[in-house]
């Protein structure tokens, strides 16, 4: 096999009959019948809209049919069922809070990473922007963003773009960010803060399969009037709530697998539509996970509840201005402040 990429021909359709698939080519009006190995083939295609070399070739050996799965692969190729991917640029324009990004990517990639940035509003107009790029380099994934580049693998490539996209964020000209879950009702929001492992996502996700709307799960901006903005990044999904959550999402068990920068495998899931406007705050939550009979919510008084958002915020590169204190205090003064102390999400969603 000397090609790098291949991906199913767009002439193509197929129908399962059991244990069979049945492949009709419109071009030539060709139809094919495949085995059980060879519609375990044909979806291995039908799960991704590319493959490389190396992907076929480990799936070879991970079924002990090297030579049956190339054999397929090039007979396929001829017949043109699958067409050498050629190495076509996408390129995306859109804009995260007040950061505008073009950002220019192998189609290889691009569905991937239009998960990350598709809840973010397009720009067509003339402005500066930050400008990013990612191509495939000997089966790996170069990532450009401004002068810094780095070199990820296939598993890493999205949370790293990611990763890159909240660093730009955070170094931009921004108010006040907290970092939060996001979540709205009735033209209110409804913020969730806590440390690490404090189940923030899990419990977001949880609230929007019922009657939120998820804003978004990392980062809210702040203006002036304490209003609040969520950053429509996608969910993202840790290894140990991929079962509890797959009840409500059932797209959730065939989603791809990522690994971050810090090693942890994670799945995401999209938020929707994110605001693109700035909305009052009703409650802010900050998570206790405890071993409890039933949740229940405690007071937090404002002068502690104010502190403890000073502890979420973040600035531009790091610094809380005068500014972004008074949009703090503006939201704490309008908003209920509690703590949840909880152990079922289930019990959770219901009681909030």
């Amino acid at each position: 096999m000397t090609f790098d990429l291949v991906r199913q021909a767009a002439d193509v359709v197929g129908r399962t009959f059991g244990d069979e698939t049945i492949l009709y080519k419109r071009q030539g009006r060709r139809l094919y019948r495949l085995n059980m190995t060879a519609t375990l083939l044909w979806k291995f295609f039908e799960a991704s809209p590319f493959r490389s070399r190396q992907e076929i070739l480990d799936l070879a050996e991970l079924a002990s049919q090297t030579a049956t799965v190339i054999e397929t692969v090039a007979y396929w190729l001829q017949e043109g069922l699958l067409v050498e991917h050629r190495g076509e640029t996408i390129v995306s324009r859109f804009a995260v809070g007040p950061l505008c990004i073009q950002i220019e990517s192998d189609a290889v990639i691009a569905a991937d990473l239009a998960i990350v940035h598709g809840g973010f509003p397009a720009w067509d107009t003339e402005v500066d922007y930050l400008a990013c790029s990612i191509a495939v380099e000997d089966e790996k994934y170069k990532l450009v963003v401004g002068a810094e580049e780095q070199i990820r693998s296939a598993e890493e490539i999205v949370p790293a773009f990611k990763a890159e996209l909240t660093t730009a964020l955070l170094a931009s000209n921004f108010n006040v960010a907290l970092h939060c879950a996001t979540l709205v009702r009735n033209g209110r929001a409804l913020l969730l803060c806590g440390a690490p492992g404090a189940g923030k996502t899990t419990l977001a996700l949880g609230l929007a399969a019922s009657t939120f709307e998820l804003h978004g799960d990392d980062i809210s901006l702040v203006d002036g009037q304490g209003r609040v903005s969520g950053m429509a990044f996608p969910a993202v999904v840790k290894s140990k709530s991929w079962e509890l959550l797959s009840t409500r999402y059932a797209n959730l068990a065939t989603s791809k697998t990522h690994t971050r920068p810090d090693l942890q495998q994670v799945k995401y899931l999209p938020v929707g539509a994110g605001a693109s406007h700035y909305v009052p705050v009703s409650d802010v939550l900050f998570l206790e996970r405890a071993s409890v009979p039933s949740p229940r919510r405690e007071t937090i008084d404002p002068a502690e509840a104010f502190l403890m958002l000073i502890s979420e915020a973040a600035g531009p590169r790091d610094v809380l201005s005068v500014a972004g204190f008074e949009s703090l205090s503006r939201l704490v003064q309008c908003a209920r402040a509690g703590r949840l102390i909880y152990q079922d999400l289930t019990e959770a969603v219901a009681f909030i």
